[in-house]
């Protein structure tokens, strides 16, 4: 590429973003600015398809969207709140975790 291409590949790739979806936790960053929630949604998505954690995410932060109401669930119903993401259940212990602060 010629450096005088630059500015032609900036604009095509400005114009290609605006039709990708934007990740999950990105959606969780920008809606709430909770580091909070930005960090179990992340925790959930690893390894987990954007769906999921949006899903996941959305039904876990009805029940508890602040650590102090996370620590009032069970690691079994954060894992069952979360659930279908990838490992669950551990993922379920370690937003538990996390909540302890």
């Amino acid at each position: 590429m010629k450096p005088e291409d630059i500015h032609t590949a900036v604009a095509i790739l400005r114009e290609e973003y605006r039709k990708w979806r934007k990740p999950a936790v990105t959606v969780v960053a920008e809606d709430d600015r909770s580091p909070y929630k930005v960090l179990v949604s992340c925790i959930i998505s690893l390894r987990t398809k954007d769906e999921v954690t949006a899903q996941a995410s959305a039904r876990l932060f009805e029940r508890a969207a602040t650590p102090e109401a996370m620590l009032n669930l069970s690691v079994e119903e954060i894992a069952g709140l979360i659930y279908p993401a990838g490992f669950y259940r551990r993922r379920g212990s370690t937003n538990c975790s996390s909540s302890r602060g």
